[in-house]
């Protein structure tokens, strides 16, 4: 729905009517988009205009329309709403959404969307520079085509240019991109006319003056100017973003363009870029649904029971006839909600929806400051494990305790793969200018969703999806969170935290002692290896980091808490039944480990060491992390819950030797996981003899970087990456050696991987066969040796072995004559230089296949797979194969080969 100037633009009227100069539709977003990028309040840019979602009166029209209105029921998310907005607030309910229109039967005018209006409502044309509102005469909106909306747009009709000149044409229509915002949440367009004659009226006498904006470009950015045509007044942009623009620009007027409404303020306008990221904050609440251990009462199942059709919640007549109404409601709502409520319960429940009873006055909760009051009862359930064993088989959640790795048993205390969880998040309201800090900040800076400031609903989400959660020994983090609080380090970023605080823009820095907000040492520690975990598992699950978010559970104990130290990284979904299983895939024990291992070795080195290494806050500075940054820490601000901040690897890893920033204990048994990770890939990297000639030659020079030497040419950069994470000084030469030593000692044969390659992407995959094999060819250095039935003109397997030819590799390839002469001889012409073998023919009557598919690499690897050199193996059939790094197993097909051709049984290809 689209409000141009004063005229409201009815949809819904024009629908029914079949008008189709005004179809309802301008774009689309995603239901999560609504409260966390471009909810009520905020501007949205579509291709051709800029439009911002209304309050929620506007919504009752569409919902009005409507058969159903979904809404969640979730009674710990309700309550915090109401701590916040008052116990007026009686539903969840889901934001409106309208289908896709081909195929759809319900109509335009049941399933409208969101309703907006036009904002800013200043256009410019870009073809004169004409600067005018968007009732304008001159202005037209269009939007005829019902299934094109990103079509929808305004145009200036019969346009001349700059110039004025000719007869015009129609030229597009953009939001004038200045904005006057205010501390207070208020959004005003910029006041042009006023700007341009400094204050005063138009000297011409005109009281809407014909303005124009035009832009140059210059060498200290684009020089913007506002004209008015009727007086030949100029004034330039630039004055509204120097260091004295707030003596220019005016006071707020106190407007909600969201509710079409003003409101007193006093405070200083300042100027706002359209799509500016501290435009819009959303102030949004989010929990994760947990089982109820406690039957509803019949208020809470009101929310529910209205979302039921009139008519089937008009049928029971008396409480006898709630066993059958049970079952009706739990299939057409979907939910198991009503199970377990004895019939008077649900009865009660009943008459209150319909309006037969008035239940009882609710007061709204003290408002809930303390952040434990949301994480405090899931902490409960995931560290509990009859608790979540007893509730695994409700419909949205299931959670299963798993083994602590041995490697991780000094740290991890337990660790549980939640394969089903459900988290409900509401809207509450939303800032300008500066964030609300999560939690308890001003309310009265949160802009209303409704006129009066007391909506009866709000709009709330529910996503699905899966997880991991890791309790971590509160006996090794307590002492050491004592020695962290003793380090100059830890008083630098508290006082950090203190100049951070007391210069934010909110008027409650006042109010609020910096400390109160400054999370312990633990969250630290917890919260730099989630960030650690998530970017390795983003390469593993299935999942870019992007989609994986983080929930951190990080308290001291007190009288009324226990302590908690653990984290929850899970991928949710908002718009399907949930995830396909590579997140929780990852908390199985064998691969913990391995999640654990690679995490903690990215994290001792980061490219910008030594500078991040040994960062801290001096002086004046405010910034809340210590050695962190893009390259090795920060993530996305979808999946950090603190917005990269309250970060340090120093707090988990201890990479330092300076006592007065190295933590000790705690982060010393991850720097050992580290450690023994280190090792652990140098065993799997290294023969016994490479192990051997390394260790040698580290003894006699201790350089690494020579050492490393020593190793393949292939594996000689990881293995001086890992040497150099394990030395440190001198005497840790002498461990590296009897590591190395130990290494070599331990005759061991490779075990041989499974790959596949499958039609569609499935998280947990070990691989692909496809890729195992073109990894083999591009890392060979002497010699080849394949065998395929078939191929495909310019396979990548083939384009692998032409560019290994061209670096000096002897290749050979075994092919089919017998079916596949025309392929054979595409391969050959494809590989010259390389030797081309086939199977010789037995003569007669009868034939044979070459069917063999098989790589063998310098006599050191070998790929023996059912997929052959083709594009369809590659990308489309279900491929199994067996990877092997067993040098034994590499050469003894090599060998085969070669003798099969000493005896005649391959020839060369004719």
């Amino acid at each position: 729905m689209v409000t141009v100037g004063a005229t409201e633009l009815d949809p819904t009227g024009d629908v029914e009517e079949n008008n189709p100069k005004n179809r309802a539709r301008v774009g689309s977003i995603r239901p999560s988009a609504m409260l966390y990028t471009n909810g009520i309040g905020a501007t949205i840019d579509l291709p051709h205009q800029a439009v911002m979602p209304h309050g929620l009166e506007a919504w009752e029209r569409i919902y009005a329309r409507r058969p159903i209105i979904d809404v969640i029921l979730e009674r710990r998310l309700l309550e915090l709403v109401r701590s916040h907005l008052g116990g007026q607030v009686s539903e969840l309910r889901k934001p409106p959404w309208a289908p896709e229109e081909k195929g759809h039967a319900g109509g335009d005018a049941v399933n409208l969307g969101i309703p907006g209006r036009i904002f800013p409502q200043w256009l410019r044309c870009t073809g004169c520079g004409l600067l005018a509102p968007v009732s304008h005469e001159l202005f037209a909106y269009e939007n005829t085509n019902r299934y094109r909306p990103d079509q929808a747009k305004f145009v200036h009709k019969k346009c001349k240019g700059f110039q004025g000149k000719g007869g015009g044409t129609d030229q597009a229509v953009v939001p004038a991109r200045y904005l006057i915002a205010c501390v207070a949440g208020h959004l005003d367009e910029f006041p042009y006319v006023a700007w341009v004659h400094r204050g005063r009226t138009c000297p011409s006498g005109d009281a809407l003056p014909q303005l124009r904006m035009r832009e140059w470009k210059s060498n200290i950015g684009p020089d913007v100017q506002v004209m008015c045509l009727s007086c030949d007044s100029r004034r330039g942009m630039r004055e509204a973003t120097g260091r004295v623009a707030e003596d220019k620009l005016p006071y707020c007027r106190g407007r909600h363009a969201h509710l079409d409404a003003f409101y007193p303020c006093g405070h200083q306008g300042r100027l706002m870029m359209l799509g500016a990221a501290n435009q819009w904050f959303p102030s949004t609440l989010g929990l994760l649904a947990l089982p109820r251990e406690e039957a509803a009462t019949p208020e809470e199942l009101v929310p529910e029971l209205r979302a039921l059709p009139k008519a089937q919640l008009d049928l029971p007549k008396s409480a006898s006839h709630m066993e059958m109404f049970r079952g009706m409601a739990g299939a057409m709502a979907q939910t198991d909600v009503f199970d377990d409520v004895p019939d008077d319960v649900l009865w009660q429940g009943v008459q209150l929806a319909r309006g037969d009873s008035v239940p009882d006055a609710v007061t709204a909760p003290q408002r809930r400051t303390d952040p434990r009051t949301i994480l405090g009862p899931e902490w409960a359930v995931l560290t509990d494990e009859q608790k979540y064993t007893r509730h695994s088989g409700m419909a949205d959640f299931r959670a299963v305790r798993r083994d602590v790795p041995d490697l991780l048993s000094g740290v991890v205390a337990e660790a549980v793969a939640v394969e089903k969880l459900k988290k409900v998040n509401a809207f509450i309201g939303f800032t300008r200018i500066d964030a609300l800090d999560r939690m308890d900040d001003a309310a009265e800076r949160v802009a209303p969703l409704t006129r009066n400031g007391r909506p009866t609903w709000v709009p709330a989400t529910e996503d699905r999806g899966e997880g991991v959660f890791l309790r971590f020994d509160e006996s090794a983090i307590s002492p050491w969170e004592e020695s962290v609080e003793q380090l100059q380090v830890w008083r630098r970023f508290r006082e950090a935290h203190r100049l951070n605080f007391r210069r934010r823009t909110s008027e409650t820095a006042s109010k609020i002692h910096p400390d109160d907000r400054f999370p312990p040492p633990r969250y630290w520690a917890i919260h730099t290896l989630s960030h650690l975990l998530i970017r390795e598992a983003a390469m593993s699950s299935g999942y870019g980091s992007a989609s994986l978010t983080e929930r951190i559970y990080a308290w001291k104990g007190d009288d009324e808490h226990l302590p908690a130290a653990g984290l929850l990284i899970s991928t949710t979904a908002s718009d399907s039944e949930g995830t396909l299983g590579g997140l929780v895939e990852l908390a199985k024990p064998d691969k913990l480990e391995d999640l654990v291992r690679k995490a903690l070795r990215r994290g001792q080195r980061c490219s910008s060491d030594p500078i991040c290494g040994h960062r801290v806050p001096e002086g004046k500075e405010e910034f809340l992390h210590g050695a962190a940054c893009h390259f090795c820490l920060f993530l996305s601000e979808t999946s950090c819950e603190r917005a990269n901040r309250f970060l340090d690897r120093r707090m988990l890893l201890g990479l330092v030797e300076e006592p007065k920033v190295r933590p000790r204990g705690y982060s010393r048994a991850w720097s050992r996981c580290a450690e023994v990770s280190a090792i652990t890939r140098l065993g799997q990297l290294l023969t016994p003899e490479e192990a051997g000639r390394i260790a040698a030659d580290l003894r006699q020079r201790r350089r690494t970087n020579l050492a490393a030497k020593k190793a393949y040419r292939v594996n000689q950069v990881e293995v001086k990456t890992l040497l150099r994470e394990l030395v440190g000084g001198d005497a840790d030469i002498d461990r590296c050696v009897a590591a190395l030593e130990g290494i070599a000692a331990v005759p061991r044969v490779a075990r041989p991987g499974i790959v596949w390659t499958n039609p569609r992407d499935v998280p947990g995959a070990e691989g692909r066969t496809t890729m195992a094999a073109l990894d083999l060819i591009n890392r060979a250095e002497g010699t080849v040796y394949a065998a395929t039935y078939s191929a495909g003109w310019g396979s990548p397997h083939l384009v692998a072995l032409r560019n290994a030819l061209s670096r000096g590799v002897d290749v050979t390839v075994v092919v089919d004559t017998a079916q596949r002469r025309e392929t054979a001889e595409m391969v050959a012409g494809m590989l010259v230089g390389a030797q081309i073998w086939t199977l010789e023919q037995p003569g007669g009557d009868t034939y044979a296949i070459q069917h063999a598919k098989l790589i063998t690499v310098d006599d050191r690897e070998a790929l023996v797979t059912s997929a052959n050199f083709s594009k369809a193996a590659a990308e489309r059939s279900l491929e199994c194969g067996l990877l092997s790094s067993d040098s034994a197993i590499a050469a003894g097909l090599r060998e085969r080969l070669v003798r099969l051709h000493q005896y005649g049984v391959l020839v060369d290809l004719s």
